[in-house]
């Protein structure tokens, strides 16, 4: 049943997720398991938040009855997906190019700096599929939500299993290295959210050129200038001082904050927000004054 299936999912993301750090663990040698359980922490991040936003589409669109109702379906499915890459780019996308600067920060008397930069490689490939992969937990979701779920199941088992699988065939018959096996992994993830993302853009009939320019692309092209903005940062900052570093986070947020209020978000959205804003201050203003 529903259930059933959904159960199906949660033991593939343990597949994917736990089992493939077990995998690496023999194969690997113990420095490069901390290194991937390291970087794995920093996709985790953007998954959790992520799947906050798109673990409210299964009661509304079960609500809605999404397959019937068309045009909410649409909406409810193009509004989520647009938040929830907002943040996995600003996660996954956005601070590439200060990974190698925050792990040498975290880690670096530790480990010396040809493997920072490789854990960083690695960390950087790891980060691009997990953006990836968020463009489709919306839409799975929702998929879930109208049950609709058999072909979801079936791909996030086979995605989990061939990656595992690809995993432990590279690290066992291969040069076992944490770049390699994290580039196995990034290709199994890549290729579950296309077929993932082609079946629920075809079974909820969202129109898929408004679902990649509007929900996908234009926050991923914030990301990308402001990653672009990170390199001129690492370049004018010492980023390997913490006083240098976290100035050159608060200017990328920042920088971030400003193309996703004028590229991604519309028009209505800002008022909206805005109002938000101006509501909340007002009510702690007569709570003040009261």
């Amino acid at each position: 049943g529903f259930g059933g299936l959904i159960l199906v999912n949660n033991v593939a993301n343990i597949v994917g997720y736990e089992a493939v750090k077990w995998v690496i663990g023999m194969e690997l040698s113990v420095m490069d398991v901390g290194a991937y359980s390291l970087i794995a922490i920093l996709a985790a991040m953007a998954a959790t938040l992520s799947r906050s936003i798109s673990s409210v589409l299964m009661p509304v669109a079960s609500k809605y009855n999404a397959l019937q109702q068309h045009d909410t379906n649409v909406l409810l499915a193009l509004l989520a997906t647009k938040y929830a890459v907002i943040i996995s780019s600003s996660l996954c996308l956005m601070p590439l190019l200060l990974i190698e600067p925050m792990l040498s920060l975290w880690v670096g008397e530790k480990y010396p700096s040809e493997y920072i930069s490789a854990l960083a490689q690695s960390g950087m490939l790891l980060l691009f599929g997990q953006w990836f992969v968020t463009t489709i937990v919306c839409m799975l979701q929702m998929l879930h939500g109208v049950g609709k779920v058999w072909v979801p199941a079936i791909i996030a088992m086979s995605w989990a299993l061939g990656g595992l699988g690809g995993v432990w065939v590279y690290l066992h018959w291969g040069q076992s290295s944490l770049f390699g096996a994290v580039t196995v992994i990034t290709i199994a993830r890549v290729i579950g959210a296309v077929l993932h993302m082609v079946y629920g853009l075809n079974i909820l009939k969202i129109p898929t050129r408004r679902m990649l320019l509007g929900s996908i692309m234009r926050p991923g092209s914030a990301a990308v200038i402001a990653c672009a903005m990170s390199y001129l940062l690492v370049q004018s900052f010492d980023v390997y001082e913490l006083p240098s570093f976290v100035a050159a986070v608060i200017v990328l947020v920042a920088g971030y904050a400003l193309l996703v209020w004028f590229m991604v978000l519309s028009g209505d959205e800002r008022v909206i927000i805005t109002d938000n804003i101006r509501s909340i201050f007002a009510r702690k203003s007569r709570a003040v004054s009261s």
